[in-house]
């Protein structure tokens, strides 16, 4: 078959994909503006109902305008931006330079629009077993799980089957980033394999370390670590729970063992694209820093439903994140550097052959 006849059905099945996972997050969405998230029952007054707009109206009455801002911006506004922007990248452009500026803008925000679901999870294990309050999960939840992960997977496959195929074929004889990113030292890579472990050790140790207690009259004390929490949902929700095993303690370890990986292995052309590819798809759904900043909103305003303390836990697990905020710091920095220096290179000969 001809080639560019080939390629034009791969793209209209494609595509189609494509046009159905946008139509389906778009209503999922839809869905999860309207119905509600969980219902808390308290014996000693009415049970409260949390949907997305509610929860926004509550904070804004009671004064906490940043909390009702971030849920706005990310929970609210983000996946129909998101939507828009992954619809003009597939349909309405073939710029491969626009598309891939606006891919690599967009394809990383999408798991911030589960700080809503963080907070529920939280609340649902807090009020877990105890014998005055308790929550229970509401279809809202499950509607959203379905159109964020929907929307974060289509970014992946647009970037992949889209963005990726529209490269112009003048580019393909260019060096890849990764040839370059790992010509460097020894001693570079064994300190960036030193900080990894660190990583990976502190990790494991956010893991299984509590980082919330009760500390509520008439309520049980149970702490609650990652791992824990985990268990705890297990009765309350499944979805739930496999939610935060896979986002929080399964890609959390492959992104770091990937990275380790990367740099610890001979460097291999395919091998280390296909494992750069994975790492960067597995670090989307890494979401231990939405994790933490909705635990940072339910302290904040979650007290007066639980009084809870802070835990060891919560420190590691802020030590985790600095530390992979630094591990990403150096290796962008490490990159740009061989990049620019391959770009002064460039220019250097250039000016060379023209004074010749």
């Amino acid at each position: 078959m001809n080639p560019v006849k080939q390629f034009y059905l791969d793209f209209k099945f494609v595509s189609i994909i494509i046009t159905i996972m946008l139509i389906t997050s778009f209503v999922f969405n839809i869905a999860a503006l309207i119905a509600s998230f969980v219902v808390i029952d308290l014996s000693f007054s009415s049970n409260l109902i949390y949907s997305l707009p509610h929860l926004v109206e509550l904070m804004w009455k009671f004064d906490l305008y940043v909390i009702a801002l971030l849920i706005i911006i990310y929970s609210i506004l983000l996946p129909f931006v998101k939507l828009a922007v992954l619809t003009y990248i597939c349909f309405f452009t073939n710029s491969y330079k626009r598309r891939s500026r606006l891919i690599a803008l967009i394809e990383p925000c999408g798991k911030w629009s589960m700080l809503d679901i963080f907070c529920v999870c939280i609340i649902l294990v807090l009020t877990n077993n105890q014998f005055f309050v308790s929550s229970t999960p509401l279809n809202g939840v499950y509607y959203f799980l379905v159109a964020v992960f929907l929307n974060m997977s289509c970014a992946i496959i647009i970037h992949l089957f889209v963005v990726s195929k529209s490269r112009p074929p003048s580019t393909y004889k260019i060096r890849t980033p990764i040839s370059n990113f790992l010509n460097v030292t020894i001693g570079k890579r064994i300190r960036i394999l030193v900080l990894l472990v660190i990583s990976l050790i502190a990790l494991l140790t956010a893991i299984i370390s509590p980082f919330i207690q009760i500390n509520a009259f008439l309520m049980s004390d149970y702490s609650y670590s990652i791992y824990s929490c985990v268990l705890s949902l297990w009765n309350v929700s499944i979805a739930l729970a496999l939610f935060i095993a896979f986002t929080l303690i399964l890609c959390p370890l492959l992104q770091t063992i990937g990275l380790m990986l990367f740099w610890s292995l001979k460097y291999k052309p395919n091998f280390h694209g296909y494992l750069h590819g994975f790492i960067n798809i597995i670090s989307n759904f890494n979401m231990i820093g939405v994790f933490f900043l909705g635990l940072v909103v339910f302290l904040a305003e979650g007290n007066w439903l639980i009084k809870t303390q802070n835990k060891i836990g919560l420190i590691i697990l802020c030590a985790y994140l600095i530390l992979s905020y630094v591990i990403l710091i150096c290796l962008n920095l490490k990159k740009s550097r061989l990049i620019w220096k391959k770009v002064k290179i460039t220019d250097n000969k250039r000016k060379n052959k023209s004074s010749q």
